[in-house]
Parts: structure tokens; sequence; C-alpha cells
């Protein structure tokens, strides 16, 4: 079996390997990638590098809500909190008062 075969496989049946990351994932053709897209749920369009940058985000968030999936009320308290901060991060911006380079750095 091949690295890229042997990769994308592994990538399908373990979604916590330590080869999610992006420098292994470009090693995969787009197929590949469409195809892992497809299976996680996501849009399978887009470039090479878009699809990459939509499944470690797509992951990212997984590992982020998997905390929360005996207590959804957790989740519920935190999305509330972010997105207060978010709105008065937004509004900050807005008015003027706070650099957008400060509220969201890179």
């Amino acid at each position: 079996m091949n690295t890229t075969k042997a990769l994308f496989s592994e990538l399908v049946y373990n979604f916590q390997s330590e080869r999610w990351n992006e420098f292994e994932l470009p090693k995969l053709f787009l197929r590949e990638l469409q195809t892992l897209a497809k299976l996680l749920g996501s849009p399978s369009y887009g470039t090479k590098e878009t699809l990459i940058v939509r499944l470690l985000a797509q992951r990212e968030l997984r590992f982020k809500l998997a905390r929360f999936t005996d207590n959804s009320e957790e989740l519920a308290i935190s999305y509330r909190r972010s997105s207060r901060l978010f709105a008065y991060a937004f509004h900050m911006i807005s008015s003027r008062w706070l650099p957008l380079s400060i509220a969201f750095p890179v």
C-alpha cells in the first residue's frame, strides 16, 4: 500500500490520529480530501488548500465540543459567554474604541 493510501486510511478510521495536521494533509490528493470532507459532513468543494483549512477547523471544533457531550447546559453557558464577548469586541471595533489587531491578534 503506498504512503498516500495508508495516510488516507488512517485518517478515515482514526480521527484522533496525530497525522491530522497541516503537514500531512497536503500529501493527500484533492479527491481524497473531498472524500474526507464528505465523510465529516462539511462542504467538499474548493481548492486543496481550502479543504485542508476546512478539515482542520472542523476537527478542532469537534474536539472543543466533545467535552460538552455529557452536559449540554455547559455548552449553552459557554456559547452565551463567548457570544457576549464577541458582541462586545464587535461593538468596540465598530465604534473605533478597539483596533482590530488588538481584538483579534494573528
